[in-house]
């Protein structure tokens, strides 16, 4: 433990067996409840599977911590309204997930999951785009993040909400080096995550620069006053069917598995518009539903009166079975 006043002092008790036992329950409880809304059983195979996946890589992460590989309570400014902190007593792992969450769904969320399982990741920041001229029929970004916090909240100290790029158009390459600026103190590995069909330098028959090279630029032109002595940028592709394509960089890249099932947005906002199969909203957590009822968004019937957040109270071992 740091004896230095001027550093945040280390955990005296990793996360434990109970915490991470009471986020199995809420997630099995927003599963439970949208299964209940679709008519369906909470143990047909997709909810199975969400909930199977969410919980092996809890398993993974609840080790982690109770060896003290990582730990997600550590202090990090993600927000320009965060409030201030002392640097933690060594060098962190962050993943930073630039989204639209047009609406977030369990995918978003499972994906947050495996980078801490599979990279040792402290934690996983979540960035909610803003403003966006490629998609001007997109949710305005003060429900999405609405939305977004209601899920992420689910996970407590695992994932933060950045309200970063809330009210300005810059892209999830520029905002994560506009992070590494609100920690000038905290010596940072930070991991940008990304679907593996940006795992290019150059959008296709373009010159316009895809991930890799914006970050590389970026880390070029010391952007935001980016100090490559404190702080490293890597990044993690999300695989999409066959394995994403090794390109030529300077970063550290890394690959996660695609999800074992199908999930967007797109699905999502099929299902709530009418134009795609209801069962699509299995994928989204419950208390998003409710979020979208409640603000009439994507051409979803208002909500009922009395519609409200439920919780599902129930036993950790009949949680537990669920993931068998």
């Amino acid at each position: 433990m740091s004896t230095d006043p001027n550093t945040a002092q280390s955990m005296e008790a990793p996360i434990n067996v109970l915490y991470m036992r009471g986020i199995r329950e809420r997630v099995f409880g927003e599963l439970s409840l949208m299964a209940q809304q679709l008519g369906m059983g909470v143990a047909d195979e997709l909810f199975a599977a969400i909930y199977r996946t969410v919980a092996e890589h809890l398993f993974i992460i609840q080790n982690l911590c109770y060896d003290g590989d990582i730990d997600p309570r550590a202090w990090i400014c993600a927000s320009h309204d965060d409030a201030p902190g002392l640097p933690y007593p060594r060098r962190l792992r962050v993943g930073f997930y630039p989204i639209a969450a047009n609406p977030l769904h369990w995918g978003h969320l499972i994906i947050g999951l495996r980078a801490m399982a599979c990279l040792q990741l402290d934690r996983v920041v979540y960035i909610i785009a803003g403003r966006d001229p490629r998609k001007p029929d997109m949710v305005p970004a003060d429900f999405r993040h609405i939305m977004a916090r209601d899920s992420l909240k689910l996970f407590g100290p695992l994932f933060a909400c950045s309200s970063l790029a809330q009210y300005n158009g810059y892209d999830g390459e520029t905002n994560l080096y506009r992070m590494l600026m609100l920690n000038p103190k905290q010596p940072m590995d930070v991991f940008y995550i990304a679907g593996g069909d940006h795992c290019r330098r150059f959008y296709p028959g373009t010159e316009y620069p895809d991930t890799l090279a914006k970050l590389e630029l970026h880390r070029s032109a010391r952007t935001f006053y980016y100090n490559p002595f404190l702080h490293s940028v890597n990044a993690i592709f999300i695989e999409r069917g066959s394995h994403a394509v090794q390109v030529d960089t300077c970063l550290d890249v890394h690959f996660l598995e695609a999800l074992p099932f199908a999930a967007s947005s797109t699905m999502v906002r099929a299902a709530l518009d009418g134009t795609g199969e209801r069962s699509g909203l299995a994928i989204l957590p419950y208390g998003a539903y409710v979020d979208i009822r409640a603000l009439n968004l994507y051409g979803s019937r208002p909500a009922a009166r009395g519609m409200q957040r439920r919780s599902v109270v129930m036993h950790a071992d009949a949680a537990m079975a669920m993931a068998c």
